[in-house]
C-alpha cells in the first residue's frame, strides 16, 4: 500500500466500498446499473464481487464517481491476485508440455538457457487448452459507512501486539488522510504502535526515553521496532559441485556473496540517524525532558543514544533542556558506571541476593514473566522457588493478558524435552535454541494456576458474553506473534495456522510472478515433498524439472529476462500422497544473493485447479492467496501443503543459508516444519473458550447462541484475535 493511495483504493484492500452521503449519490439507478455491472464483471474475473449492498449502492453514484471508482480499483484488484501483468513461463504450454518433454531435452533446453545467460528459450507454438468449469470462491466487497471504516483505524492502535507492515503503513495513511480527526481508544497499550503515532504528531503520552528513541527512529526512515544492526557476514561460505555447475553459466558465487553483502550494506544505512531540522530536534529533546530519564534505561541502548546525541545537539539546548544535556554527559562521561535494569538484576543473582532480584522484577511484572521459565529451572528443587511463586502471584495482576497467555502456552511445551525454535525480531527467521530437561509438572500446573487466575480477573472486567458458540475449526488459528514482518497481500494469516484448500481441487499450482526491468534477476521457485517422518523424498525446482512418479513439475527456469516473468509449480495431491509424500513445502530464492524486498515486483501465490491442463496457465479467480515478497533475507519458505489433511500450513519463515537451492535446505526445512507443526502456542479456540469461561456459558450448536465465533470471522484477521488478547491492567 502506498500513501497517496485514495478512500476507494484502501477501502477495497481490506474488503469495503466507503458509502457516500445522499448530496453526494442519485437516485437514477438505471442510469448507472450498466456500468456497475460490467465492474462486477471484472471484479468476478478476478474472484472479487460485491455483495447486494455495495452493488446497490454504487449503482446510486454520479456517473463520474463510478467511472474513478472503477478506474481506481482494478489496477488495485489485478495486483492483489497476482494480476497486474501478462506473465510469461519458459514452457507457455506448462504443465502438459515439461510432463510430455524427455528429460534429456529438458536439461539441453536448460543448458542452451544458462549458456546464454538467459537470453535464449525454447522454441515453441501456444496450444489449444480448451476450457473447463473452475469452482470459484469470490471475495465479497461490503458496504460500509465513513464512520465504521475510521474503526479499523481505533481498533488497529487500539491492540496490544505489533502491528503487520501492510497495517503500520494504513495506520500512517489514516493519519495523514484524516488528520487528527480520528476516533482513539481509550489507551495505546503497545509501544511501538504508540511512538508511531506520536512521530506523526499525535497527542498521546510518550512516558520513557525508549520511546523517544523509537520516534527518533522512525523519523530517520528506521526501524520502530529497534532492531539490531545487521552485521556483514565473511566470505567463509564453499561452493558445492551443484552451485559451480551453474555458477560456471552465470555470474559466479563470489558475485552472488557480493549481492548479498552489499544489499546488507543498504540495509545497515537504515540504521543511521538522519539530519533532522532545528524544530524537530527541538522536539525530540522536549520529549526527553518530560520523561523520567532513566539512564539505566538508555544504557541498555547506549550507541544509539550516543549517535542520536550527535544529532541532537543537546549542548545547544542545555538552558531549555538542562536534565536532558545532563543525561546526554552521564551517557557520554560515565564517572560512575552506569548500571542497566537487566544489569543490575543479573548482579543481583550473581551476589545471590534473590530478594534484590525478585524486588527489581516486581517493578516490571512483564519481565518477571519471561524469567519464569528460568527460576523453574534455576530453583526446581529449592526452598526458594515457594518466595518466586508468591511474589509472582502478587505481580501477575499488573502483568498483560498477551504476555500471561504467551508464558501460558510456553509451559505446557515445557513438560517434555524438545528442539525449542523462537521468531527473532528482525526479519521472520526461525533461531533454534537448545534442547532443555522437562520442567516438574507440578511445578508447571502451579504456574499455569497462577496464570488463569490474573486472566480470569482479567476478562471478568469486560462486558459479559451470555451464550457462545465457538467454532471448532478455530483450533487450528493459532495466536498471532511476530506479526511485523509478515508478507502482506490478498489474506495475511498467523504463523502455524492451518487453511483448509477447496474440496475438489486435484492440483495445487503455486506460482510466482515478477517483472525485471534489467534484465539482472533470477527469482526461483521450488517444492520439496516430505514424508511422516519429515525426510525429503524428492523435489521439483529448476534443477529438476518435473518427477512424473510424484506427480509435479515445473514451468522452467527463468534467468535475467527482461519483462514480466513467471514460474509454476503443480503439485497433483493424490499422486503424490500415495507416493508417501505427506507434506510439500514451497520455498522462493533470490539466487542473485539480492534480499527478496530488493525487488519492486514480486508475488507468491497459490491456486486451486480441478483442470491443470485446461484453461489458461493463470487463472486469477482461482487464487486461493497471493502475497507480495518482502523478506529481507534472499530465501523464504512460504508454506507447507499437507497432503493428508488437505491443507495449507502457513509459514512466511526466512531461511538462513545463502545458496539458492533447495537441495542445499532439506535439513533445515525438516526442522522448521517439525517444529511448527509441534508447537505449544494456544490457538484462537483456547483463547476465546478463556473468555467464556470468565463471562459467559459455552453452547453446543450455533442456534443456541447469544454470540458466534466463527473461523471465516479469525482465520485472516490476526485484529480481531488481538482484540480479545489486548487486555491491559490498569496502573492503579
Amino acid at each position: 500500500m502506498t500513501l497517496n493511495q485514495n478512500l476507494n483504493i484502501v477501502a477495497f484492500t481490506r474488503g469495503l466500498l466507503v458509502e457516500k452521503d445522499q448530496e453526494q449519490i442519485h437516485t437514477d439507478r438505471l442510469r448507472n446499473e450498466l456500468e456497475t455491472t460490467t465492474l462486477q464483471a471484472e471484479l468476478m474475473r478476478l474472484g472479487f464481487v460485491l455483495d447486494q449492498p455495495a452493488f446497490t449502492h454504487l449503482t446510486k453514484w454520479k456517473g463520474e464517481d463510478t467511472a474513478r471508482y472503477f478506474n481506481d480499483i482494478l489496477p488495485v484488484a489485478k495486483e492483489l491476485v497476482g494480476a497486474k501483468r501478462s506473465y510469461r513461463p519458459i514452457y507457455v504450454n506448462f504443465p502438459r508440455e515439461v510432463m510430455d518433454t524427455p528429460t534429456f531435452q529438458l536439461m539441453m533446453n536448460a543448458l542452451m538457457l544458462y549458456w546464454s545467460n538467459g537470453q535464449w528459450e525454447p522454441p515453441q507454438q501456444l496450444a489449444e487448452r480448451g476450457i473447463q468449469f473452475e469452482k470459484t470462491e469470490f471475495r465479497p466487497i461490503k458496504l460500509v459507512s465513513e464512520a465504521e471504516f475510521k474503526q479499523i483505524f481505533t481498533k488497529l492502535v487500539g491492540l496490544n501486539v505489533a502491528l503487520a507492515p501492510g497495517d503500520r503503513d494504513l495506520v500512517e495513511w489514516f493519519v495523514k488522510w484524516y488528520g487528527h480527526n480520528l476516533p482513539m481508544p481509550k489507551r495505546v497499550p503497545f509501544k511501538e504502535t504508540l511512538c508511531l503515532l506520536a512521530s506523526f504528531g499525535l497527542d498521546v503520552p510518550v512516558e520513557t526515553t525508549t520511546d523517544v528513541l523509537r520516534i527518533a527512529r522512525f523519523i530517520s526512515g528506521g526501524d520502530i521496532s529497534l532492531p539490531s544492526v545487521p552485521k556483514l557476514p565473511k566470505q567463509t561460505e564453499s561452493k558445492s559441485a551443484l552451485a559451480s555447475i551453474r555458477d560456471a553459466f552465470g555470474k559466479g558465487f563470489s558475485r552472488q556473496f557480493q549481492n548479498r553483502r552489499e544489499s546488507l550494506i543498504q540495509e545497515r544505512e537504515r540504521f543511521k540517524f538522519a539530519h533532522v531540522r532545528r524544530s524537530s530536534r527541538r522536539y525530540l529533546l522536549g520529549l526527553l525532558e518530560k520523561t523520567d530519564l532513566d539512564t539505566s534505561e538508555m544504557q541498555q541502548r547506549l550507541e544509539q543514544w550516543l549517535r542520536l546525541g550527535e544529532i541532537l545537539h543537546p549542548g545547544e539546548y542545555r538552558r531549555q533542556f538542562p536534565r536532558t544535556f545532563a543525561a546526554f554527559q552521564a551517557l557520554r562521561n560515565q564517572p560512575t558506571r552506569i548500571r542497566s535494569y537487566f544489569a543490575q538484576i543479573d548482579l543481583a543473582f550473581a551476589a545471590g541476593d534473590l530478594e534484590l532480584a525478585l524486588d527489581l522484577l516486581a517493578r516490571r511484572p512483564g519481565e518477571f514473566a519471561r524469567r519464569m521459565d528460568w527460576f523453574l529451572r534455576t530453583y526446581e528443587d529449592s526452598e526458594d522457588l515457594e518466595r518466586v511463586l508468591e511474589r509472582f502471584a502478587g505481580v501477575a495482576s499488573r502483568i498483560s493478558s498477551k504476555v500471561l497467555l504467551e508464558l501460558y502456552g510456553h509451559l505446557y511445551g515445557r513438560l517434555r524435552s524438545k528442539r525449542r525454535s523462537v521468531a527473532l525480531k528482525r526479519g521472520s527467521k526461525m533461531k533454534t535454541l537448545e534442547v532443555l530437561a522437562p520442567l516438574k509438572e507440578e511445578n508447571v500446573v502451579r504456574v499455569q494456576e497462577i496464570i488463569l487466575k490474573a486472566l480470569s480477573d482479567l476478562f471478568c472486567t469486560l462486558p459479559p458474553l451470555g451464550k457462545v458458540w465457538i467454532d471448532e475449526q478455530l483450533k487450528s488459528v493459532v495466536l498471532p506473534s511476530s506479526m511485523r514482518n509478515m508478507n502482506q497481500g490478498l489474506l495475511t494469516f498467523t504463523r502455524g495456522t492451518r487453511v483448509p484448500f477447496r474440496a475438489d481441487a486435484g492440483t495445487v499450482r503455486a506460482f510466482v510472478h515478477w517483472y525485471d526491468k534489467n534484465g539482472n534477476e533470477d527469482i526461483d521457485l521450488s517444492a520439496g515433498f516430505i514424508d511422516e517422518g519429515f525426510v525429503q523424498i524428492g523435489h521439483v525446482s529448476y534443477t529438476q524439472l518435473k518427477d512424473p512418479n510424484l506427480g509435479s513439475c515445473h514451468s522452467g527456469d527463468i534467468r535475467h529476462r527482461r519483462g514480466s516473468c513467471a514460474e509454476y509449480i503443480d503439485i497433483d495431491i493424490e499422486t503424490a500422497r500415495a507416493r508417501t509424500a505427506r507434506y510439500v513445502t514451497l520455498h522462493v530464492y533470490n539466487f542473485n544473493g539480492r534480499s527478496l524486498e530488493s525487488m519492486p515486483e514480486c508475488k507468491f501465490g497459490l491456486m486451486e485447479r480441478k483442470h491443470p491442463d485446461s484453461n489458461e496457465i493463470f487463472e486469477p479467480r482461482t487464487v486461493s492467496n497471493a502475497v507480495s515478497l518482502t523478506n529481507q533475507s534472499s530465501s523464504v519458505l512460504l508454506c507447507a501443503i499437507d497432503l493428508v489433511d488437505k491443507s495449507y500450513l502457513w509459514l512466511d519463515i526466512e531461511m538462513d543459508r545463502s545458496m539458492p537451492f533447495i537441495e542445499n535446505t532439506f535439513g533445515q526445512t525438516s526442522e522448521i516444519l517439525s517444529a511448527v507443526l509441534d508447537s505449544n502456542r494456544l490457538s484462537v479456540y483456547d483463547l476465546l473458550k478463556l473468555h467464556v469461561n470468565a463471562r459467559g456459558t459455552q453452547v453446543e450448536t450455533p442456534e443456541e447462541a447469544d454470540v458466534r465465533f466463527t473461523w471465516e470471522d479469525f482465520v485472516a484477521n490476526y485484529a480481531s484475535v488481538a482484540e480479545f488478547m489486548t487486555v491491559t491492567p490498569s496502573k492503579d
